[in-house]
């Protein structure tokens, strides 16, 4: 070529730019884009569009079902692991493309291998930007659910125990409290129904009396007459 241009260049003539003249020139090579000898290859997973490589709406599908079935597998074992003591949390890159061939295998459309294996790449990037990592002692690297991910598949039960040993120290106090508030209000209520309860045998007593008197008086008029 005319020009001298960096790696990772396409070199395309003036007239595609429509400014006229034979001379060569250098653009830098688009996202996603692979570029050799001025010409553009588009990564797995990117289709050619004119000087772009835009993503593959099939592969992008994939993807996403395939990041979405590893993450409901490592979170469902993880919030295992901390409500019933089964289970594991960190699993290897292994383990990882091992759950995408699995999902493979499943899939009653069974994903060509066109579309898998670009697929199956761009899921265990996403995965690895979504969850915990770390390297063992032995250099594999390792994956795990993150603590605020695992929330969301923890059965409510388990996420209800786990609050109220979690905040035990504040809701032992409050526990009592209302207790105690539950006690006076009861005794309170005792009282207040046996102060009520006397005054209406008062009452009684008082009205049977007088009626009493009354057949008395009623009695003398009687014998007199």
């Amino acid at each position: 070529m005319g020009t001298l241009c960096l790696s990772f260049v396409i070199c395309v003539k003036k007239q595609y730019l429509k400014l006229g003249g034979s001379e060569d020139y250098c653009e830098p090579c688009p996202t996603n884009g692979i570029c050799y000898d001025g010409k553009l290859e588009c990564d797995h997973g990117y289709q050619k569009h004119g000087r772009l490589c835009l993503e593959d709406g099939d592969v992008n599908i994939a993807s996403k079902k395939l990041s979405k079935w590893v993450e409901v597998r490592l979170c469902e074992a993880y919030a295992q692991l901390l409500c019933s003591g089964t289970g594991k949390s960190w699993v290897s890159e292994d383990e990882l493309r091992n759950y995408l061939d699995e999902y493979k295998m499943r899939d009653n459309h069974a994903l060509g291998e066109a579309i898998y294996m670009p697929a199956k790449q761009r899921a265990i990037e996403t995965i690895s930007n979504l969850l915990d990592r770390r390297t063992d002692n032995q250099g594999v690297e390792e994956f795990k659910c993150t603590e605020l991910l695992v929330n969301h598949y923890k059965p409510l039960s388990c996420a209800a125990r786990q609050w109220i040993v979690k905040h035990a120290s504040l809701l032992l106090p409050v526990c009592v409290l209302f207790m105690g508030c539950i006690l006076i209000a009861s005794r309170a209520y005792q009282r207040h129904y046996l102060s009520v309860r006397a005054e209406q045998i008062y009452h009684e007593v008082l009205h049977c009396f007088m009626d009493m008197f009354s057949l008395i008086y009623l009695y003398r008029i009687v014998t007199v007459l």
